[in-house]
């Protein structure tokens, strides 16, 4: 990769500068000459609602910042990068744009802008929330505890390890993906590509009902994200 410059633009704009900066650029040639590409790094994220998946949302996973590569290697230390006044001066113009990082030292080098490419994630994500099976587990306890007959016992049993593996599950996926709790519940954020695969393993057809839907996706999801 290239030396970069980053450019502060207004928080939430970052798409859309970096598409106007790639118009003007591509009517400019003195840019076609020096500048290889802009990056606003985004992530998409789509909600899991109901089984079906819900509107694509774009975030900037840098926000507030886009990068303009360079078609010319430096590191870090380099002072003699530079951005000519003719490019420094159509980044400006461009509405959005807040600053210019193209003073002497501000140059990001080429590995080190390599590595934050590398770094930062930027592949879409499902947000799928984690259904609350307290009061199942409860409810199942209580029908183990008050089951009169063998059958009505081993019943009760086989629905409680089924919550505790479906509960292992989770737990076990979490630790290897994002989770965090949003208005109390745990949500989960996988790759997009992955939760497509799980759902290619999952039976066909799908039944959307959540008490069977919910732990066969988990335990594809673990088979997909975890093996």
């Amino acid at each position: 990769m290239g030396a970069a410059f980053a450019v502060q633009v207004m928080t939430g704009r970052e798409s859309a500068v970096k598409k106007l900066l790639e118009w003007a650029f591509d009517r400019n040639e003195q840019a076609q000459k020096w500048v290889k590409s802009v990056h606003a790094f985004t992530q998409g994220t789509t909600k899991l609602l109901n089984g079906k998946l819900g509107k694509r949302v774009e975030r900037p996973v840098v926000p507030g910042y886009i990068f303009v590569e360079m078609n010319y290697h430096a590191d870090d230390e380099n002072y003699t990068a530079y951005l000519s006044a003719e490019i420094w001066h159509l980044i400006r113009r461009v509405p959005g744009v807040l600053k210019l990082f193209a003073d002497a030292g501000q140059i990001i080098g080429s590995e080190t802008f390599r590595q934050l490419f590398e770094r930062l994630e930027t592949q879409d994500q499902v947000e799928i929330t984690v259904p609350d099976q307290e009061a199942e587990k409860a409810a199942a306890c209580v029908a183990y505890n008050d089951a009169e007959t063998p059958e009505a016992k081993k019943e009760a049993e086989q629905e409680l390890k089924q919550i505790e593996s479906l509960e292992s599950r989770i737990k076990r996926i979490a630790e290897r993906m994002r989770a965090f709790v949003r208005n109390g519940r745990k949500v989960i954020r996988v790759p997009y590509l992955g939760f497509l695969k799980a759902m290619n393993h999952l039976e066909q057809p799908i039944l959307r009902n959540p008490d069977i839907f919910m732990p066969r996706l988990f335990g594809a999801l673990s088979e997909v994200m975890l093996n």
